[in-house]
């Protein structure tokens, strides 16, 4: 859901999703009045961390518009801040892993472009190596630092509403977690 949610486009949720409904594979199940049709009220309680999660990062990805335009990022700098719109990272900054056995990928947005009112950037690094990784993170403007907005191995819920995210320890890197998605957003430097 974090990936998805912190993507391009249109995010395609099946009602249920974010209580960890499932349709057991069924992709076309409304011609079914059974279990795999009906919503099963009772998961909204028995999955409630879920639930907070997904709510979460619905409200990080309405309160960034880099996460939301609606044309083709591309890896240019339309405004010559220093960044471009999205660039591509491994374990190094600005160095991604595209080999068949690369395990780790990191994309950041920058939303310079976009009258937001400011500078937008969303670090997503996705491990799906087994072992964990501690990534770089790119260099920010001068007063930015990294928060950490939601982290998939992290304690639940895992992610925090906009303006509560967590500052990082170490703002120049972060230790993700084996088989784990993390999102980081930019905030001012406190005082």
């Amino acid at each position: 859901m974090l990936l998805l949610l912190t993507s391009r486009g249109i995010p395609m949720v099946l009602s249920g999703d974010e209580v960890g409904r499932t349709q057991r594979g069924n992709n076309n199940v409304y011609c079914q009045d059974n279990e795999l049709a009906w919503f099963d009220w009772s998961l909204t309680e028995t999955n409630s961390e879920l639930l907070e999660f997904v709510s979460h990062v619905i409200e990080l990805r309405k309160a960034h518009p880099v996460l939301r335009a609606m044309h083709h990022p591309n890896s240019i700098d339309p405004t010559n801040c220093g960044h471009p719109e999205i660039s591509w990272h491994g374990v190094q900054p600005w160095q991604p892993d595209w080999s068949p056995d690369g395990h780790l990928l990191g994309v950041m947005w920058c939303g310079h472009h976009i009258d937001n009112g400011g500078p937008d950037f969303i670090y997503v690094g996705a491990n799906a190596h087994w072992e964990a990784h501690e990534v770089y993170l790119p260099v920010l403007d001068d007063g930015w630092v990294w928060h950490l907005s939601a982290d998939t191995a992290g304690e639940a819920p895992g992610a925090y509403p906009p303006g509560t995210e967590r500052p990082l320890a170490d703002p120049h890197s972060y230790l993700i977690s084996p088989r784990s998605v993390i999102a980081l957003v930019a905030r001012p430097v406190a005082g």
